[in-house]
């Protein structure tokens, strides 16, 4: 019998109970992806990440699984994972790291400060962006809105992990959204590549909202891919410059979250995207899996 340790970590907040949950397994060397997705599956949690030893000591390979599939970069497991990692070395309060993830290698930073750990990370891949295929008659009734709601067209980015991105009127609008899973399937189907992402501007804060059903995700209460990608869309109505914009995610679920996003535009293009955040560490435990001659998880 195997003794498979992992952590749970709530990230995206300094508050417990807040923020978006994350299994971590530091020691995953072995594991089958069949028995990866299983064992994400069990948990369901939003994502669980499996890390297992790369080219150095701070460079791990790092695979992330939600409840439905594995997916090649996200936000909130990268930030999770290198906090989870750099605290097995609190003898370093500042230490930088490369995550190997399907999408490439991530680099991090991460502060073991007082107040908490805080970590930092360049996306591997700058947004692209597009125009949505899916019409604005069709979001909307995914939606649950009227289309006065919606603001100009949908935008297709990704960072590595696509987003269809909404701009919504305001707070009321956003609050009052909710994925119609029947319309969701009419229009979007089975599609892992179609998560909605929604957010509205009030002042120099963005508020925000994600729905990810094809994943398994039914809503996610902090998105620091989607946080990523969102900077492609910004940035097309704004000038050359550094930019730094704060996104509360998450209220409508109980779970409030603070993701920081910030990005450089330079001759017209982006040339940075960074996103920051905090995690507290929520607990510890292990799963007891069978040797391979007596059981084998299956997907």
């Amino acid at each position: 019998m195997r003794i498979l340790k992992y952590q749970l970590l709530d990230v995206f907040t300094r508050q417990p109970f807040g923020g978006n949950q994350l299994a971590v397994f530091p020691q995953a060397e072995g594991l089958t992806t069949a028995q990866m997705q299983q064992l994400a599956k069990e948990l369901n949690l939003a994502e669980t990440t499996f890390v297992s030893a790369g080219e150095a000591e701070r460079m791990p390979r790092v695979r992330i699984f939600t409840p439905a599939c594995e997916v090649d970069f996200a936000g909130h497991p990268t930030i999770g994972t290198a906090i989870a990692l750099a605290s097995q070395q609190p003898d370093q309060r500042c230490s930088d790291w490369q995550l190997l993830e399907n999408v490439g290698p991530v680099p991090v930073k991460v502060q073991l400060l007082d107040s908490g750990p805080v970590a930092e990370f360049a996306v591997a891949q700058l947004p692209q962006v597009s125009l949505s295929p899916f019409s604005l008659a069709d979001i909307a009734a995914v939606i649950s809105l009227n289309l006065t709601d919606i603001v100009g067209e949908t935008q297709h980015s990704s960072c590595g992990l696509p987003f269809h991105v909404i701009e919504l009127t305001g707070r009321e609008a956003l609050a009052q959204a909710a994925a119609d899973s029947a319309r969701w399937q009419q229009v979007i189907g089975d599609d892992p590549n179609a998560s909605l992402y929604l957010f509205c501007r009030e002042g120099e804060q963005i508020f925000a909202r994600m729905f990810g059903i094809a994943v398994g995700i039914a809503e996610d209460p902090a998105t620091g891919s989607a946080a990523a990608a969102l900077a492609g869309v910004l940035a097309q109505s704004l000038s050359e410059g550094d930019y730094a914009v704060e996104i509360t995610q998450g209220v409508e679920m109980g779970r409030p979250s603070q993701i920081s996003l910030c990005f450089s535009i330079a001759a017209g293009a982006l040339t940075r995207v960074t996103v920051a955040g905090s995690a507290v560490l929520m607990g510890e435990g292990q799963f007891y899996l069978p040797n391979d001659d007596e059981s084998k998880i299956t997907p």
